[in-house]
């Protein structure tokens, strides 16, 4: 993942877990529009196309799984946030790595 790319040009991302895709014009936490907001992870980050406000305004698109790198949307069907994202495959494979609450949350996600 780019450190901090905010160029014009458009890129697309891509979740390897369901195949989603959005173009893109930022990667990193700390989105160009939103001066205020800093993200708890680098994520993929896209202007918002609903708002007429484009300042302060931007979607959240997805990252990498902090043990495989694969790129993940941010959806709970693909990924989960727990001091990182996760792909839930990443998830089931060192589940007992995560605290019993957390492995409670995992095992609820993967059987819905």
């Amino acid at each position: 993942m780019d450190e901090s790319n905010s160029d014009k040009s458009t890129k697309k991302f891509v979740c390897e877990v369901c195949n989603f895709s959005a173009n893109y014009q930022y990667v990193g936490d700390k989105p160009p529009k939103c001066k205020s907001v800093t993200l708890k992870e680098k994520m993929y980050i896209m202007n918002n196309p609903f708002s007429s406000n484009e300042e302060n305004s931007f979607i959240a698109l997805g990252s990498h799984c902090i043990y495989c790198n694969i790129a993940v949307c941010a959806d709970s069907k693909c990924s989960f946030y727990y001091n990182g994202r996760f792909c839930l495959n990443c998830c089931s494979t060192y589940i007992s790595e995560f605290p019993i609450e957390v492995q409670q949350e995992i095992r609820k996600k993967m059987n819905s």
